[in-house]
C-alpha cells in the first residue's frame, strides 16, 4: 500500500504539469440556451471546454436569486490546500480590466475543480470576457491561471443579452412530433 502513494502522487504531479498544454487542445467557447415558459426553468449556459465532454475550464450559468439575476461563474484553478466551500478572493486582469470578486472553492465530482463566483450582470468582468485576448485570474494571490478569450465574444454577448432579459425570453417552439 505505501508504494501506491508515491506512484499516485507522481502521476498526479505529471497530470497537473501537463494541464496547461492540454487545456487548449480542442477547447472552444460555446453558448447553450433552453428557454422555458417559467424563467426559473430556463437554462442559459456559457462554457469554455471540449464539446460534449466534462473537460471544462469555465462554466457560467444565468441564475435567478432572491433579489437579482447574476452569472454563476465556475473557473478551473489551482486550489491545493484550500478546504471545500472555503471563502476566496479571485483577482482578474485582462484588457484594461483589473478587479476582484469573492467566491468559494469548488470541487465537482466531474468537471471543474477551482472557484465559484456570483458575478453581477453589470460587472466589468463581462466586458473583459467579450474583449478577446486572455483573462488572467489568481485565487488568494496564488499563481495566475490564463483563460483564452478568443472565440468568447459572440457566445458571451449572446449569453449576457439573454441573461439580462431572462424574464422576457420567449420559449422555444416544441419540436415537431414524428409520426
Amino acid at each position: 500500500m505505501p508504494r501506491l502513494v508515491p506512484t499516485f502522487v507522481s502521476a498526479l504531479a505529471l497530470a497537473v504539469t501537463a494541464l496547461p498544454a492540454m487545456a487548449q487542445d480542442g477547447m472552444v467557447w460555446s453558448y447553450y440556451r433552453s428557454v422555458a415558459a417559467n424563467p426559473l426553468d430556463t437554462m442559459l449556459n456559457l462554457t469554455y471546454g471540449v464539446p460534449e465532454t466534462d473537460n471544462i475550464r469555465a462554466f457560467v450559468t444565468c441564475s435567478i436569486g432572491a433579489n437579482w439575476v447574476y452569472g454563476d461563474v465556475s473557473l478551473g484553478a489551482p486550489i491545493d490546500g484550500l478546504a471545500d466551500d472555503s471563502a476566496v478572493t479571485v483577482s482578474f486582469h485582462a484588457n484594461g480590466y483589473d478587479g476582484s470578486i469573492d467566491g468559494t472553492v469548488l470541487r465537482m465530482e466531474e468537471g471543474i475543480w477551482g472557484v465559484n463566483l456570483a458575478v453581477g450582470l453589470d460587472d466589468p468582468f463581462w466586458t473583459a470576457l467579450m474583449a478577446g485576448g486572455t483573462l488572467r485570474y489568481a485565487v488568494n494571490g496564488r499563481v495566475a491561471t490564463v483563460l483564452p478569450l478568443d472565440g468568447a465574444t459572440e457566445a458571451a454577448h449572446a449569453f449576457l443579452g439573454d441573461c439580462l432579459s431572462i424574464g422576457d425570453l420567449e420559449p422555444e417552439a416544441p419540436a415537431p412530433q414524428m409520426k
